[in-house]
């Protein structure tokens, strides 16, 4: 990883130094070829920057990057395991998404406490005036979450299935109370998002 931020910030760099030199020098050779054409037409860094998700969106790429983090710590804790089915570790980081967007999917519709958070120094970077569109969005994180956690699980199944490790996919879905859990509480979100769209 670090040698490819290294990497990639050497080349953004240099692209940036071939660019400053292209539009200095619009009489030289780089200047005149294709790839100057191309360095002297592509917008700064800065304009990159002004246009990207994280700078007009912030509340939505931090959320996202939360996603990403609590992914990557329900990975981890689950390498720990040794037996498990290859699957397994990806099944755990999604449900690791699962366990804190599910609890934060409230946070944006309980008015009294967005009410209270706008009188307070943490308006400025809380999202409070879109709260709406954040339940909304986290809603259809969950909703992606809780797709790759099943379809991750459901893989597991059919390794152990196959290894002999375990019965039957559908037996190892239904006879056990994690499997069961798992269905129910995916038919009640289910229901709890069909009947929470507009008309």
């Amino acid at each position: 990883v670090a040698v490819g931020v290294v990497l990639a910030v050497a080349c953004l760099s240099g692209v940036c130094l071939l660019r400053r030199h292209a539009r200095h020098h619009p009489d030289g050779r780089l200047a005149r070829s294709r790839l100057g054409a191309l360095l002297v037409r592509c917008p700064s860094l800065t304009a990159m920057v002004q246009r990207s998700l994280a700078r007009r969106y912030p509340a939505t790429t931090a959320l996202l990057c939360l996603c990403a983090a609590l992914w990557g710590v329900g990975f981890r804790l689950a390498l720990e395991r040794t037996d498990a089915p290859p699957s397994y570790p990806y099944a755990k980081g999604f449900g690791m998404v699962l366990n804190v967007l599910c609890n934060l999917v409230f946070v944006p519709v309980m008015r009294n406490l967005i009410s209270w958070l706008r009188t307070t120094s943490a308006a400025a970077f809380l999202p409070v005036d879109d709260t709406a569109y954040f339940h909304k969005l986290i809603g259809a994180l969950i909703l992606s979450a809780a797709a790759g956690h099943i379809a991750c699980h459901y893989s597991a199944y059919s390794w152990r299935a196959t290894y002999g490790a375990g019965g039957s996919v559908a037996g190892q879905a239904l006879s056990r109370w994690d499997g069961l859990s798992g269905h129910l509480i995916a038919l009640f979100m289910l229901l709890m998002s069909l009947t929470g769209l507009e008309r």
